[in-house]
C-alpha cells in the first residue's frame, strides 16, 4: 500500500481520505507517478454540513497535489467552489516541525488555493474583486 493511501486529519479538523493510489504509465517519464482519488469533508466555510466531496490529484515521489470540488444547493441557494493544494509528505515530522524517528506521527504540509463563484450577485458583493483565497494546511495521517 502506498503510503499517501489512507485517512488524514488537518489541523482545522477537515478530513480527507484517499482511497487508492494508481500507477500512472508514462512513456516519456522516468519517475514514478501515481494518481489519487478519494473524498474530502470540510469543517470550514459554507460547505462544512458534514457531506463528503470528491477529491483527485497526483502523487510523484514525496510530493503531492489534489483537488476537491464543492458543489452543494442549501436554502440559501447554490453554492459552488474548487479548491487545490500542493505540498510534500514528510514521514515522522512532528505539526511543530521537528523530526523524532521514533514518532509515528506522518503529515503533508500544504499550500492551497480556493476559488469560490462569482456568479450570484451575493458573492461578487462577497468576494469583492477577489479571485482566490488562499493559506496553508498541515494534514496528519489517522491510520
Amino acid at each position: 500500500m502506498n503510503a499517501f493511501v489512507g485517512s488524514w486529519v488537518n489541523d482545522l479538523g477537515s478530513e480527507m481520505m484517499i482511497a487508492r493510489a494508481d500507477p500512472l504509465s508514462l512513456p516519456s517519464s522516468t519517475l514514478s507517478h501515481l494518481r489519487i482519488e478519494g473524498t474530502y469533508r470540510t469543517r470550514v466555510g459554507v460547505e462544512n454540513n458534514g457531506e463528503f466531496f470528491p477529491m483527485t490529484g497526483f502523487v510523484t515521489g514525496d510530493l503531492i497535489t489534489f483537488c476537491v470540488s464543492y458543489n452543494r444547493i442549501d436554502d440559501d441557494g447554490e453554492h459552488r467552489s474548487v479548491c487545490s493544494w500542493a505540498g510534500q509528505y514528510l514521514p515522522d515530522q512532528r505539526v511543530d516541525g521537528t523530526f523524532d524517528q521514533g514518532d509515528p506521527l506522518t503529515s503533508i504540509r500544504t499550500l492551497w488555493h480556493l476559488v469560490p463563484t462569482l456568479s450570484s450577485p451575493n458573492h461578487a458583493a462577497e468576494y469583492g474583486w477577489l479571485l482566490a483565497h488562499c493559506g496553508g494546511n498541515v494534514f496528519i495521517k489517522q491510520n
